[in-house]
């Protein structure tokens, strides 16, 4: 079995924070549109705050969560792709009013995230080149929401 190195890095961060972490596996592009990648990153977040209920009828309840999560003090974390993630679901949050009615997001960590802005001969960058071949036709403008962070105001919105 091989542990990629972001697998590593997160066991070893967890570890050493006393806390537990999920990775969340998603569909990737370009075989599916972004839209879906950040569907299944939400319904993972779903998952994981249904166990803060007490309802026994759930299922897929992991004993680990339901025992020892603090849903009080939940983070998102995420690198490159994984940081475009995590402002989308932080957006997708602050929005819909948290997660569920009852688990919101404390914070959100995004390591070089994939995200982009206008600047000069924007076309010839590599990074916007790829996001206009994965984006839905909708989305593939530099003036997407999913891309550039200074597209909405947003960002002080999430209280």
């Amino acid at each position: 079995m091989v542990v990629d190195l972001s697998c590593r890095y997160l066991n070893i961060l967890a570890s050493e924070s006393n806390t537990i972490a999920i990775s969340i596996e998603y569909r990737l592009a370009p075989e599916h549109d972004v839209p879906m990648i950040y569907e299944d990153c939400w319904t993972a977040l779903q998952w994981i705050a249904s166990h803060v209920d007490d309802d026994e009828k759930s299922i897929n309840k992991d004993l680990w969560l339901t025992n020892y999560g603090d849903f009080d003090k939940l983070f998102i974390v995420g690198d490159s792709d994984g940081g475009n993630i995590v402002y989308n679901m932080a957006m997708r949050a602050g929005i819909e009013g948290g997660i569920n009615e009852n688990v919101n997001i404390y914070g959100s960590i995004l390591a070089f995230p994939y995200l982009l802005m206008p600047i000069e001969n924007i076309e010839q960058v590599v990074s916007y080149k790829i996001w206009k071949a994965i984006a839905p036709i909708s989305e593939a403008d530099i003036n997407s929401s999913m891309i550039n962070p200074f597209a909405r105001k947003l960002l002080v919105c999430l209280g």
